[in-house]
């Protein structure tokens, strides 16, 4: 049997197929040890519209890649291998520390734990997400 077409309803076209996947948003990436904070951060996210977002507990479960930013602790910031985190600031992904020092690159950010929800989101706001 023959398939019908609507008429009025035209072929999408490669160049809609290739916007549409141009404006695929990649996740955004949280690493934290611990779950309650985890849990915290994820639905910080999550009310920021911020799309997908994926956790780990630590640096070894990162499968991921691109993404849109990342959240870690300072214990996690130190045990990444430098060139990932060089691969992330050249693609311009922002990288917030949680317990951080503060940095020269204005790409990443710190914020203190115990943290408030405003603390986050002021943090992501600084770094141009959200």
């Amino acid at each position: 049997m023959k398939r019908a077409r609507c008429a009025n309803v035209p072929k999408p076209t490669e160049s809609a197929m290739d916007r549409s996947a141009k404006t695929t948003v990649a996740p955004c990436l949280v690493i934290h040890d611990s779950p309650i904070f985890a849990q915290d951060l994820l639905e910080i996210l999550e009310s920021c519209c911020a799309g997908d977002v994926a956790v780990a507990r630590d640096v070894s479960q990162i499968t991921i890649t691109p993404v849109r930013v990342v959240i870690m602790t300072h214990e996690a910031f130190l045990s990444m291998p430098k060139d990932r985190i060089a691969q992330w600031r050249a693609l311009d992904v922002p990288i917030l520390v949680l317990d951080g020092a503060p940095c020269d690159d204005p790409g990443i950010g710190m914020v203190q734990q115990p943290f408030r929800r405003e603390d986050i989101t002021a943090a992501l706001g600084d770094l141009g997400i959200f």
